[in-house]
């Protein structure tokens, strides 16, 4: 498999944001494994790779980054789905998330003035994940995108889940196809690149 050359910056050039992600593709890394692999979260390193003035460890980090085989990477994306499922299997259990499948019954949001007592869990993304936000995938969707393709939100619903409020979310891919997504796929597919359309 032929490698390509990537530009590696010294202290005095730091990388832009496209040849970071350029660096980590190029060396077999997905976003979200070289995440798990720091030890930060997949929206973390997306704000990290898109700060051209990111502290210079980072990318000290990403020039010592080993190469990955194919094999290597689908054992780190295994091993980290594992994990993942793991980790929510657990919060399930513990009642910290309600089922997959949210009922259909649509309410309205509160109003902003409104005194709450609503659970954070399904509305954590309430204030910043508005239409118009956009965000990066750190993944692959499937035929939905690709990791690195940048979406928008074009609208929100409320759904009731257990008792529980749920915020979902329309997001439409560069080619204008639009699917919904809960907030865990907000959280685990996702990251906002803080900018608006």
């Amino acid at each position: 498999m032929p490698h390509t050359k990537v530009r590696i910056a010294r202290a005095s050039e730091p990388l832009s944001p496209t040849e970071f992600r350029g660096v980590i593709k190029a060396r077999g890394w997905s976003m979200v494994n070289l995440a798990a692999h720091w030890g930060v979260s997949p929206v973390w390193l997306s704000n990290i790779a898109s700060d051209p003035s990111r502290a210079d460890k980072w990318n000290r980090a990403l020039a010592k980054l080993p190469h990955l085989r194919r094999r290597e990477h689908r054992e780190l994306s295994e091993e980290r789905i594992a994990n993942t499922k793991a980790k929510m299997e657990t919060a399930a259990s513990e009642g910290h998330y309600g089922p997959a499948e949210p009922s259909q019954e649509l309410i309205a949001p509160p109003a902003a003035s409104a005194p709450t007592t609503l659970p954070s869990r399904g509305m954590r993304h309430h204030d910043y994940a508005t239409p118009g936000s956009e965000f990066v995938a750190t993944c692959d969707i499937g035929e939905f995108g690709a990791e690195g393709d940048y979406f928008h939100i074009v609208a929100t619903k409320s759904l009731l889940d257990s008792g529980e409020l749920v915020e979902h979310y329309l997001i439409e891919n560069e080619a204008g196809a639009q699917e919904w997504f809960g907030p865990q796929y907000l959280d685990e597919e996702f990251a906002q690149t803080g900018r608006v359309r």
